[in-house]
């Protein structure tokens, strides 16, 4: 279908790529031409038959297709090697981080080495550089099954301010309480 698109979503709307496109840098690019003949007329019996390009696709092959031109792995668009900068750029344009990047990369688009390409794209950014230096890991604390509703009391402390934390994983409910001291008599009052 002529303008049918192909749409990446972001957080603040659409940034469409339009599939007539992709299809005429598909025809052009001498990879995904190949392939693009592969998927409609057979591939090779043999992987080493092929040039070491071809590897990552015909380790693919039974999920690859074509559509309008464009060829696909499973839902996600093999972009063109002439569109791939411009892919990294809208990927990298909200400075996700690495891990978001390629999770959204993965929903939507693929070609051979994007994840080292997404890697590259985030070490050579330097306001990815920057968030990157201001993040800090959070400590994963699970909290075990519930035997009851409120049956996880936790206690935190902020600036010698105290804070009760009941959670009750049934229902998804935090109640916090501040409170003076820590003491079984103070809690048990609150």
């Amino acid at each position: 279908m002529e303008g049918q698109l192909f749409t990446v979503k972001f957080l603040d709307g659409n940034i469409p790529v339009l599939a007539e496109d992709v299809t005429k840098a598909t025809k052009v690019d001498p990879i995904l031409s190949k392939v693009h003949q592969f998927v409609l007329n057979g591939w090779p019996v043999k992987c080493d038959q092929l040039p070491g390009v071809f590897k990552p696709f015909y380790h693919r092959r039974d999920e690859i297709s074509c559509e309008e031109g464009c060829v696909l792995w499973g839902a996600r668009v093999v972009i063109p090697k002439m569109f791939q900068k411009f892919i990294l750029d809208l990927l990298n344009w909200k400075h996700l981080c690495m891990c978001n990047m390629k999770r959204l990369a993965r929903s939507y688009a693929w070609w051979p080495k994007l994840d080292a390409d997404i890697e590259s794209k985030v070490r050579a950014c330097a306001v990815c550089q920057r968030i990157k230096s201001y993040s800090y890991k959070a400590t994963y604390t699970p909290m075990g099954l519930p035997k009851a509703s409120f049956s996880n009391i936790y206690f935190c402390e902020d600036k010698k301010q105290y804070f009760l934390i009941l959670v009750d994983s049934y229902f998804q409910w935090v109640e916090v309480k501040p409170v003076q001291k820590t003491t079984v008599d103070k809690t048990l009052m609150c």
